[in-house]
């Protein structure tokens, strides 16, 4: 479900991306629209923080039961979160708008365009630091999450007769991981560091449409896998079986 409300919420952003860059919006219509694709943009941001702690408490502490109110939590924690930070920019805004001399590090959604404007402060210390930060945290809970899914296949494989899982399938699973923890999206801040380098920014041209096809891209990841194929086909033909699926 928290995977389900990322991509809602991403798609949500691009949404209002596509508004605020070739929607032609006046005064406050392009206001409100800056303003709500900051939010999703948070919002998506915690819900990948919100998945990545939720995987990393599925393999560091499997005896601990998951209570059915943990995804309310992490509503509570994400919307809140995202309103929290809209709501402060906002502010500031509204506070300090009118001082031309706080130009340079206020979030000015709205005045030059519906966006941060792209070579001021504002948009590294409102949106790309604290993005940056959460990424930085989002690896760490990647790293410790592969660590461990290695540690678990060294351990089982001492007691397996068979085969062990297969090299493709176990990349498989580490591709799924990273996307699933959106390990990509520090990647599509880069740019901010290297816009004076028209080379370098052709070079990250991928990563942009690489998270513009995302959907596609979840759809071929996790849709399209053996045993998802196998559930629907069994659903089709009537059969019965258990309601838990392969990650």
């Amino acid at each position: 479900m928290c995977f389900f409300c990322y991509i809602i919420c991403f798609s949500f952003h691009h949404g209002m991306w596509i508004l605020t860059k070739y929607g032609n919006l006046l005064n406050e219509a392009c206001t409100l629209a800056g303003y709500a694709r900051y939010f999703f943009a948070l919002g998506s941001l915690f819900w990948l923080f919100a998945i990545s702690f939720q995987i990393r408490i599925g393999l560091l502490a499997i005896h601990v039961n998951d209570s059915r109110y943990r995804f309310g939590i992490y509503n509570v924690f994400v919307w809140g979160l995202a309103a929290l930070g809209t709501s402060a920019i906002f502010l500031i805004d509204r506070i300090w708008g009118g001082d031309l001399s706080t130009l340079k590090w206020m979030p000015s959604i709205g005045f030059y365009q519906c966006w941060f404007h792209p070579n001021d402060w504002s948009i590294l210390i409102y949106f790309i630091g604290p993005i940056l930060a959460l990424n930085c945290i989002n690896w760490i809970f990647f790293l410790v999450a592969v660590f461990q899914i290695k540690k678990v296949a060294l351990n089982l494989k001492k007691y397996q007769t068979s085969n062990s899982i297969p090299q493709k399938r176990r990349y498989l699973k580490f591709l799924r991981l990273f996307v699933m923890m959106g390990m990509s999206w520090i990647l599509d801040f880069i740019p901010y560091f290297i816009r004076g380098n028209v080379y370098w920014q052709y070079l990250f041209l991928p990563v942009f449409y690489y998270h513009l096809s995302l959907g596609s891209v979840v759809f071929v990841l996790f849709a399209l896998k053996s045993s998802t194929r196998r559930l629907v086909m069994e659903r089709i033909q009537g059969r019965t079986q258990s309601p838990l699926v392969q990650i």
